[in-house]
């Protein structure tokens, strides 16, 4: 008996790891993938994008979306926009922030995969907590990176800060067109959606672990 449960109990504390890796990483798969967010800044620019950059925003737009489409390939390197060449300093860069991109992918489907096979074997003895366990572990590595790239001076995490706190994007070189595609409130606001993303994949996993408790009381006749 005692060996049982310190086989569940390892089972618990990989299932709970794999809920914060999951949350984690999806959230920023999500947010690599998803250009609304953009559009969303294009529409509430505190400034005139066509005055500042010389482009429409529609050429602002597609840009972007060129952009995000070969950042968000997992093995591309390389970044077209149609009628300007990316410098290779900041195809280098964008590819240092890519690194992040792709880890996140790769935890996105390990943790899924292995949090499945996991609650798998604990639903045999109708163990569930790692999802609260998982989600308020979520929370405070949340915590942790945001503290992380606050305090931090390495190159990537000090050009993300600056990029969401001062609206600075001197992390990337001059000379090319990507300085214009990146609005100045853009960086701050894919924060604050990642941020808001996290608390909602939380929320599910609370609803869900609050089902399986519901749908496992006895039936009153």
């Amino acid at each position: 008996m005692v060996i049982t449960m310190n086989k569940y109990k390892k089972y618990e504390f990989l299932a709970t790891i794999c809920v914060m890796a999951f949350i984690l990483s999806m959230a920023l798969v999500v947010l690599t993938k998803n250009k609304s967010i953009y559009t969303f800044t294009l529409n509430h620019s505190s400034v005139s994008q066509t005055e500042v950059s010389g482009m429409s925003d529609f050429e602002l737009k597609v840009g972007y979306e060129q952009l995000a489409d070969d950042f968000s390939s997992f093995w591309k390197k390389g970044y077209e926009v149609s009628g300007y060449t990316i410098a290779k300093a900041n195809v280098d860069k964008l590819n240092a922030l890519k690194a992040y991109y792709r880890a996140a992918y790769v935890f996105a489907i390990i943790s899924f995969i292995t949090g499945v096979y996991c609650f798998i074997v604990l639903s045999k003895c109708r163990l569930y907590k790692p999802f609260l366990y998982g989600s308020a572990l979520a929370v405070f590595v949340t915590s942790l990176e945001a503290l992380i790239i606050m305090r931090s001076d390495r190159p990537v995490l000090l050009g993300i800060r600056n990029m969401v706190l001062k609206e600075d994007y001197s992390y990337f070189a001059d000379g090319d067109v990507l300085k214009t595609l990146l609005l100045p409130e853009y960086a701050r606001f894919l924060a604050l959606s990642y941020i808001a993303l996290v608390f909602i994949m939380i929320l599910i996993m609370v609803l869900i672990r609050g089902f399986i408790i519901f749908r496992g009381r006895p039936h009153r006749f």
